[in-house]
């Protein structure tokens, strides 16, 4: 019996042990950061580095940086990897857990978990593609509260160093399905983002962003957002704008390794997880250029070219299609003629260029038969 009891206390202390290993292991920096962006939340915390020494961050509203660095991965590491030099720091509460985020090169991506006790664990933070690494959100997050401070200048995204806002300016644009994206210069560091979504041929929704460029993590951070319900007739020439909304925003918009424009925290659901590709400015979305294209023998539509184009319709709502004709087909897209009507009492008809493939829709554009004729 005493040595069955034996037995059992060394499996227990093993458990013990190997469940706080594992505790050990788990980091606290994603619940914290959530705990900071929640505005019902308490979660006191400072920013540190050598430069200005702690700063609370008081009225600085940090989502857009928390936005940033709830995207990262965490692999827990050996201390032993632990580099030398300055980094950020992040202290939550009174000292009850901090963070360091390394700023040397070879190390931005590793971040310092210290707790009350002296207990230490070191982690690499993997970030989706073309977002920067965290010691470089850590130090933008750090220059905003000290900015808001009046301890140093306002951000200057001065030309021609404003990174890949410069192939913006110089014309390129992005698309998404309906909606397009342009990027604007107002003055030397506030630029503007315009987003248009065709909801039918007569009325357009529009967002409007005033953003910062911060060349340091190569993002643009917005701090307000305005909605407009534009309205057109059947020329084209606008008839009314309506003002949906007006508010702060926390939108943040980077492009990643494959030129494809992202927004986090848009502040509209019909933006959320919207992925924007660069068009060029020669040809629309979803059309890649008029060569190659194959034209049918005879304009019309065969049974599977009809129920394909049905089965991509399924993705649709709002606005009712129906098929007249494939006009031609390239790559294994078909651009198909449709009427098309929106789902609401005496909406007129329209047509559109529906642009389908295995996969689903590519692209829509509606036929603005007035203002083609111009």
């Amino acid at each position: 019996m005493k040595k069955l009891s034996a037995a059992l206390l060394a499996l227990v202390l093993a458990l013990t042990m190997f469940c706080a290993a594992s505790a050990a292991e788990e980091c606290a920096l994603k619940d914290c950061l959530a705990g900071i962006a929640d505005p019902s939340g308490s979660v006191a915390y400072t920013l540190s580095t050598t430069e200005y020494g702690p700063l609370d961050p008081a009225d600085c509203d940090p989502e857009a940086y928390v936005n940033l660095l709830l995207q990262m991965e965490l692999e827990p590491l050996d201390l032993s990897l632990t580099p030398d030099g300055e980094y950020v720091v992040l202290m939550i509460g009174d000292g009850e857990i901090r963070f360091d985020f390394f700023l040397g090169e070879g190390g931005r991506d590793l971040i310092r978990q210290v707790m009350k006790d002296g207990t230490e664990t070191l982690y690499r933070a993997v970030m989706p593609e073309g977002l920067a690494a965290p010691a470089d959100i850590m130090q933008s997050w750090y220059d905003f509260i000290a900015e808001a401070r009046g301890l140093t200048g306002t951000i200057e995204a001065e030309l021609p160093d404003a990174g890949w806002v410069l192939d913006a300016l110089e014309g390129t644009f992005w698309a998404s399905d309906r909606a397009s994206l342009e990027l604007s210069l107002e003055d030397t560091d506030n630029y503007k983002v315009l987003i248009t979504w065709s909801d039918s041929a007569w009325i357009t929704y529009e967002w409007v962003y005033s953003c910062e460029y911060d060349p340091a993590v190569s993002a643009l951070f917005a701090r307000r957002m305005i909605l407009d319900r534009v309205t057109y007739d059947d020329s084209g020439a606008q008839v009314s704008r309506e003002n949906v909304s007006d508010q702060e925003s926390a939108a943040v918009f980077f492009v990643n390794d494959r030129d494809e424009l992202i927004i986090l925290n848009a502040g509209d659901v019909s933006l959320e997880k919207k992925v924007f590709s660069k068009v060029s400015p020669e040809a629309p979305a979803g059309l890649p250029d008029m060569a190659g294209w194959t034209l049918p023998e005879a304009f019309g539509l065969t049974g599977e070219e009809k129920a394909a184009f049905e089965r991509a319709a399924e993705q649709l709502t709002g606005v009712d299609y129906v098929p007249l004709c494939c006009l031609a087909e390239k790559d294994g897209v078909r651009c198909y003629l449709a009427r098309a009507r929106a789902v609401y009492p005496e909406a007129l008809p329209y047509y559109s260029l529906v642009y389908i493939s295995e996969s689903g829709i590519r692209n829509i554009w509606d036929l603005w038969i007035g203002r083609h004729a111009q």
